[in-house]
């Protein structure tokens, strides 16, 4: 096998001679050394490369033959057919290794590469026309949510209803199918068969099935089958009743999420600027990560020169079967090598000590943790204070009176209080989300190092408990949230904000549920209108900036950049409906009203109150 070397050069004098033995525990070492004590083995007496430019062992330096060396990237040596070896080969194995390396696939695969690479570095200009495109179809988004809301969320319930009903009739009619009649025509059939069954049960009748005895059985001939299919259709049916009666039930509520919805909307639309917080904080976030990564590298690769035993071991040591290597006791964990230039005679068994541990490249320690632990906290800091930054600049703007909302400068008061006044509440809030991620991390390392010791019992407990933790973690996010909008909104600190919080969202599960559930179908309806928009604009406006070049590779770009720019103003869009739905309780139960009310919410701020529902007892309003 080969071994790989550090070495001065890449091609070196050959000054060192190695004679060939084979490692003391092989199976055929005894029988090497009979047969080199009887027979002269000059064959076997290789050229190595000189002590002083290969400082190992001279069994590692001895050159492959009719191999050289020629300096690659990264300062690695790649490997090169000799002249002599090359010119010792047919001229058909040459001819076929030449047609491999400059194969047509091979070359127009480079092309096709070089070819997007260009193109997208020669239409910088058209990228710069896409980006403001894809952020006017963001802003054109809210002020079609804002206007088109109401009817496109009322038809969708309408049409899964419709949906649900179609699926349960045709599953019921498929199941009652005769196999000479199409599935069109038994439509006539069916309402045939009806009107007698009707009259089979006014007579004292039983069968209210179809009769296919003379139209040659029924289509699905199995009747466990037909029966299956018949109980699906109503199934269909029940979950299309009871989809009916949720609509009914909750119309209120869903009246609430789509007026919020548009409340959010006509802020993002009123106030566009406010996506590049999202865009700030991920560029915050992204250059504070790379300073981590690079001091946690060095912290990492700083392996202690006793982290494994040093040393030399058997073979049957060194490689246990059951587990029980010494060089595997912790995770990361190293690794057994054979070094046979280092052979010690065993004192016990008089098996030879030809092996050694391996430190493995990385290693996770007290000083990595503390690094992790500030990584965790500033990234949960991070998003705080930009979670606290729009809700602020929501709030702002929803208490403010409507002649002045788009002329308000909303995110100077945000910005005071989220970086002066409550910078502490930000920060322990934070603090507890990282304690848990940590925890989280630390049960998954656990569960490694139980994996590396053969403990599957504590492997599985500490799966269990992470998985736990990250159910919490989520739970937590959550409140965690709706804690900043309340910091935001009224000032408190982060405990009386959580609380309040936690409180908010007990009494109004049935809203904060609607409005979720609407915003997520809004959410995914803009990430493709957003994306699919910007991706078939920006095609053809390459086309009109370059219509001699490729516009498949741009347009991929394009539609990635919709995604992008669709995620931030999704993401603002989706914080200021959960902070205008606050702001709407709060003020529905504070009796708030005056010419602050967005016109949206003005209709609903005047018939419902949440304590004359409460005291008349309605749950179906």
């Amino acid at each position: 096998y080969l071994t790989p070397v550090c070495a001065s050069a890449c091609n070196l004098s050959t000054s060192r001679t190695y004679s060939y033995s084979p490692p003391p525990d092989a199976p055929w070492a005894a029988a090497y050394e009979r047969l080199s004590s009887s027979l002269p083995l000059q064959q076997l007496q290789l050229n190595a490369w000189d002590e002083a430019s290969c400082p190992y062992s001279a069994r590692y330096c001895v050159p492959f033959p009719g191999l050289s060396f020629q300096p690659g990237p990264d300062d690695i040596c790649l490997p090169e057919l000799e002249s002599s070896l090359v010119s010792s080969l047919t001229s058909g194995i040459s001819k076929q290794l030449d047609s491999l390396a400059q194969s047509k696939l091979f070359s127009s695969v480079l092309a096709d590469v070089n070819n997007a690479v260009g193109s997208i570095l020669t239409s910088l200009d058209a990228l710069g026309v896409v980006a403001f495109v894809a952020l006017l179809l963001g802003v054109v988004y809210m002020v079609l949510v804002r206007f088109f809301a109401k009817p496109v969320v009322w038809l969708s319930l309408l049409l899964i209803f419709l949906l649900l009903l179609a699926a349960g009739a045709l599953a019921i009619s498929k199941s009652l199918q005769c196999a000479e009649v199409g599935f069109l025509d038994f439509t006539e059939q069916a309402a045939l068969t009806a009107v007698q069954n009707v009259q089979n049960v006014t007579d004292g009748g039983s069968n209210l099935l179809v009769n296919c005895q003379n139209l040659g059985g029924y289509a699905i001939s199995n009747p466990d089958l037909r029966n299956a299919v018949r109980i699906v259709g109503y199934c269909f049916l029940g979950f299309a009743a009871l989809w009916l009666l949720l609509v009914i039930c909750l119309r209120n509520r869903i009246r609430l999420a789509i007026a919020v919805n548009q409340v959010a909307a006509e802020f993002t639309a009123m106030h566009p600027y406010v996506i590049l917080l999202p865009l700030i904080q991920m560029l915050l976030s992204l250059a504070y990560l790379a300073g981590w990564s690079i001091i946690a590298g060095l912290m990492i690769t700083d392996v202690p020169s006793n982290f494994v035993p040093s040393n030399a071991m058997s073979k049957s040591q060194a490689i246990a079967q059951n587990g029980t290597s010494p060089c595997a006791t912790t995770w990361p964990a190293g690794f057994p090598y054979e070094d046979v230039s280092d052979c010690q005679a065993g004192n016990t068994t008089g098996e030879p000590l030809c092996w050694h541990c391996a430190a493995p490249r990385f290693v996770l320690n007290e000083r990595f943790a503390f690094a992790f632990f500030s990584l965790l906290w500033h990234n949960a800091l991070l998003a705080a204070m930009g979670q606290c930054l729009i809700a602020g600049a929501v709030a702002t703007w929803f208490f403010t009176e409507k002649r002045r909302k788009a002329l308000q400068p909303v995110f100077c008061r945000a910005t005071v209080n989220a970086v002066i006044k409550h910078f502490g509440s930000l920060a322990f809030g934070s603090l507890i989300l990282a304690v848990v991620q940590f925890l989280k991390w630390l049960m998954r390392f656990l569960s490694e190092q139980a994996k590396v010791r053969k403990n599957r019992v504590l492997q599985t407990i500490f799966k269990v408990l992470a998985c736990c933790l990250w159910c919490f973690e989520k739970c937590l996010k959550f409140l965690n949230k709706n804690a900043y909008i309340q910091v935001a909104i009224k000032g408190t600190n982060f405990c009386t904000s959580a609380q309040n919080a936690f409180f908010l969202i007990l009494r109004n599960a049935i809203r904060f549920g609607a409005l979720a559930m609407l915003g997520s179908f809004l959410y995914f309806i803009g990430i493709l209108v957003i994306s699919g928009a910007t991706g078939l604009g920006g095609y053809y406006i390459f086309q009109a900036f370059h219509p001699q070049m490729s516009p498949i590779v741009p347009t991929i770009l394009y539609v990635i950049l919709g995604y992008l720019v669709g995620r931030l103003f999704l993401t603002v869009f989706g914080l200021a409906c959960d902070t205008s739905l606050q702001c709407f309780i709060m003020a529905e139960e504070s009796r708030m009203r005056g010419d602050f009310v967005p016109t949206a919410l003005q209709s609903l701020m005047e018939k419902q109150d949440l304590g004359s529902e409460e005291k008349n007892g309605k749950c179906c309003c």
